[in-house]
């Protein structure tokens, strides 16, 4: 039997009570923070947006990747997709592919550089792992929570080579090689595999608006799938 996530959101994202009272002795994502820049020196108009998920995580683990450190981490520990690594045409792709990475490897949240946090997200750690809902279709990969080794990002980086293609444009090979079409064509495969069998630590929750906004105030800065609608 087949099990829709929005069910599932629906079932256990929305608990009688709200995330601010969840046992936080519950997580499973553990405590980690995954940013990600070509090098160290941050734009001025990043900075802020940066902080402010500093500030409000000072027990967080803080995983600052650069070009540098995601190409050694590839090549010490996935010496398998560095050719695939290699190849790509895009830094973005590179980009993209270190952030599923690093979930799988360490767990932990995702987070771009231009999403500032308004909220700990200490209340997002006990789902095993999630997705934003964008706008028109399908998910993001800005902010992605995990477990370290979920099923579903092992799968996705498992085949992030046969995506590994010209896709027409600069735009959609980025899109269906890595970036959020790819993701969302993953997320799509995924679900039609979850049943009532499916173990909770294997259960991939799609985050929808009203999960992010408790009282009017969102988890993240920046994004307007976010914000509450006025």
């Amino acid at each position: 039997m087949q099990t829709s996530i929005t069910g599932l959101t629906s079932l256990l994202v929305h608990p009688t009570t709200d995330f601010d009272t969840i046992h936080i002795s519950d997580a499973k994502i553990p405590k980690i923070i995954h940013q990600t820049y070509a090098n160290r020196t941050i734009p001025d108009h990043w900075k802020k947006a940066q902080q402010s998920c500093l500030d409000l995580h000072p027990d967080y683990e803080y995983k600052f990747w650069t070009d540098e450190s995601a190409n050694d981490f590839i090549a010490a520990e996935y010496p398998w997709f560095k050719p695939t690594w290699d190849s790509y045409p895009h830094a973005i792709q590179r980009a993209d592919a270190i952030r599923y990475f690093a979930l799988v490897h360490y767990g932990g949240i995702y987070i771009d550089l231009d999403d500032g946090c308004n909220r700990c997200l200490d209340a997002l750690l006990p789902y095993p792992a999630w997705l934003p809902l964008t706008a028109p279709i399908g998910v993001s990969n800005d902010v992605m929570g995990s477990i370290p080794h979920h099923a579903f990002f092992e799968r996705a980086i498992r085949a992030l080579p046969a995506y590994n293609r010209n896709w027409a444009s600069p735009y959609l090979t980025v899109m269906y090689s890595t970036g959020p079409l790819f993701l969302s064509e993953m997320r799509e495969e995924y679900l039609r595999e979850v049943t009532d069998d499916t173990g909770a630590e294997e259960l991939l929750f799609t985050l929808m608006p009203s999960d992010y906004d408790r009282d009017g105030k969102s988890v993240f800065r920046n994004k307007a799938y976010f914000e509450r609608s006025t």
